[in-house]
């Protein structure tokens, strides 16, 4: 970390959360914000990084699961009861080690305090393993409790802190003589927490063997999805290799978006090729999962060695070529009653003379059907008609393009 921030005490209480919210080195990448519009605290999602993630998601709503063994429902049926008493005689350090106990009962594992030398309390900040930090996003889970209730987290370090929820808010009591099925409910939740835990254990005991992370190297393997291989028909598995972290970047040749419309990404057809580098894969991650987990799928391409739109500067007849480019791959959308919806320069990548690639086909598909994104980013200049939730229209790709050659 560049900056060890506020102590944990400080960084807390809700002004010190409020302030390192709107700090761009301290703030946590978890959807929260201090109200600086232009400090995004949103980040990939974190099932990305480590497959325990993943499988606990997917573990603790297998409503096929095996059956969670006795113990852990017996254990969890008495936290629950534990968790339930309104306490007010005793102050919540004198809880804490009961809590514990049975967590750890459930969980497998062992909760301590970690203590300097003479004796007061570490700052978490320090406790980071420089040995597990400088080869792995630091994969962990984070049990958050108030009250009855309990939330499960993940978090990891790539090049930013990124936190984000794997469950709901889940009650933690009984109110009803017939909710032993809540129990049982709860119970798989911890138990599917504990197979994520232990394999996450195993994890950690064979990073080791990794290369560590040599200091500001951009390319090391922490920064990026642990996925890295793809299969494609009968053609052997696949590996790829990140050669950028993973941002809004043009020159990205695998990417992870949110949803695809068949057509819109299919450049195998002739007429389609001008549109966008060759098509080499395009599956769902997480396939057997999509009611739990994001719905992303993974889309690897063509590399071009090309600068994105917004980042060359085209001569009078260069611009030309780019603007005929760009509008024959509109024509041919549409023709096909396809709207791309994202006519931004980042996703227009220019080689040679003017010659363009158009990517990032996430938001594309049959117009009548296809809306944009719900938090659409109001600090870009959209053409008339565009809106949050609004259908993605012919006439907002030909008003973006001709915005785009307007400076031109």
């Amino acid at each position: 970390m560049r900056n060890p921030g506020k102590t944990p005490p400080a960084g807390s209480s809700a002004q010190g959360y409020h302030d390192n919210q709107n700090s761009p080195d301290d703030r946590i990448f978890n959807g929260r914000w201090g109200g600086n519009l232009g400090l995004n605290t949103d980040a990939p999602p974190i099932v990305l990084y480590h497959p325990a993630f993943s499988q606990f998601v997917q573990d603790a709503n297998n409503l096929s699961l095996d059956e969670t063994p006795d113990d852990i429902v017996r254990d969890a049926a008495e936290l629950m009861q534990f968790l339930a008493v309104i306490d007010i005689t005793s102050e919540p350090e004198h809880r804490t080690p009961s809590l514990r106990t049975r967590l750890g009962s459930i969980l497998g594992v062992t909760f301590r305090d970690v203590r300097n030398a003479d004796g007061t309390a570490a700052d978490g900040t320090a406790l980071v393993s420089n040995a597990a930090r400088c080869k792995s996003c630091c994969p962990a889970f984070i049990i958050s409790i108030a009250g009855p209730w309990i939330t499960i987290s993940g978090g990891v370090f790539t090049d930013k802190i990124v936190v984000q929820r794997l469950s709901h808010l889940v009650w933690c009591s009984t109110a009803s003589t017939f909710e032993s099925e809540h129990v049982y409910r709860v119970a798989r939740l911890f138990y599917a927490l504990r197979m994520a835990i232990s394999n996450l254990a195993k994890w950690y005991l064979k990073i080791f063997d990794l290369e560590p992370c040599k200091e500001d190297d951009p390319k090391h393997v922490r920064y990026f999805p642990f996925i890295t291989s793809y299969r494609s028909g009968n053609v052997d598995e696949v590996f790829f290799r990140y050669e950028e972290p993973l941002e809004d970047d043009a020159r990205c040749v695998v990417f992870l978006v949110r949803r695809l419309r068949g057509n819109a990404v299919d450049t195998k057809e002739d007429d389609l090729v001008v549109l966008a580098p060759q098509l080499f894969h395009c599956e769902p991650l997480f396939k057997d999962a999509f009611d739990h987990l994001p719905r992303i799928y993974m889309v690897v391409m063509e590399y071009i060695q090309a600068p994105p739109l917004n980042v060359v500067e085209l001569y009078d007849a260069a611009a030309v070529v780019m603007k005929e480019q760009v509008r024959t791959a509109l024509k041919l959308l549409h023709e096909k009653g396809i709207v791309y919806g994202d006519m931004r320069s980042q996703n227009i990548m220019v080689y040679g003379d003017g010659q363009v690639k158009v990517i990032d086909f996430d938001w594309a598909g049959k117009e009548g059907e296809v809306r944009y994104p719900p938090h659409l980013n109001k600090s870009l200049k959209w053409v008339d008609g565009v809106v949050s939730c609004g259908l993605i229209k012919k006439e907002h790709d030909i008003g973006m393009w001709e915005q785009l050659c307007t400076p031109m």
